[in-house]
């Protein structure tokens, strides 16, 4: 979600102002600390709610953005479907980077990744300072072998939100894929600090690992990855 379309009041964002400064550095779990629950303005509700998700209670967010029709509210919905395998035939709306973010998932798991990095690179040129919107392109950007603009576009990311731990492990991809090795196995773990949760973190730690000849050590991480998304 991003922040800006939330329409916040000017009490809530006074209230939310710690919690929304946390969320626009990546930092999703520290956010989440410091959320008051008590915001029931809609804005502050589909904020509460990405936060949420983020820790998986889906069932919680869904309550929270029941009712609202909302861009950021509409693109949670649609991740929501994605991630239960359901089909949402939404059209998102131009000028919502939320919801082109959210729609490139959608496109993914249909494996059309043409139209998935288009919607992403929407999503960048409406809010450029987003830099969840910038790591999601510098991944699909990745994805079809553009390393320099994956590189332009993961280095504005980590710019606009330096504690977002799925820049840093998209970092770590770029750097085993390069074979520096020692470099990616430290994005990978300044990743894992930052959020021990996400799995792609320790599938990139487990290829470390076996490059490096750890099998042991690659093996639990690779584990550790089934574990948390199977």
């Amino acid at each position: 979600v991003n922040p800006a379309e939330l329409a916040l009041e000017v009490s809530a964002q006074s209230a939310l102002g710690g919690a929304l400064e946390k969320y626009r550095s990546g930092d999703l779990l520290g956010a989440l600390a410091v959320t008051s629950a008590e915001q029931f303005t809609p804005g502050a509700r589909i904020f509460r709610a990405q936060l949420e998700l983020a820790v998986g209670r889906v069932n919680v967010a869904e309550s929270l953005i029941a009712g609202l029709n909302a861009a950021p509210a509409n693109a949670l919905r649609e991740l929501i479907a994605v991630v239960r395998g359901q089909t949402v035939e939404v059209a998102p709306a131009a000028n919502s980077a939320s919801e082109l973010l959210a729609h490139s998932y959608a496109l993914q798991s249909r494996a059309d990744l043409k139209a998935a990095l288009a919607a992403a690179q929407q999503a960048v040129q409406l809010a450029p300072d987003f830099g969840f919107a910038r790591a999601r392109l510098a991944e699909l950007e990745f994805a079809f072998g553009h390393r320099r603009a994956a590189l332009a576009e993961l280095d504005a990311a980590l710019k606009s939100s330096p504690r977002l731990a799925p820049a840093h492990a998209l970092q770590g991809f770029v750097l085993l894929e390069q074979n520096n090795v020692v470099a990616a196995l430290a994005a990978f773990d300044h990743a894992r600090e930052l959020d021990a949760a996400l799995g792609s973190v320790w599938l990139g730690r487990g290829l470390v690992l076996m490059q490096r000849r750890d099998f042991a050590g690659a093996r639990e991480s690779l584990q550790v990855a089934a574990a948390l998304e199977p």
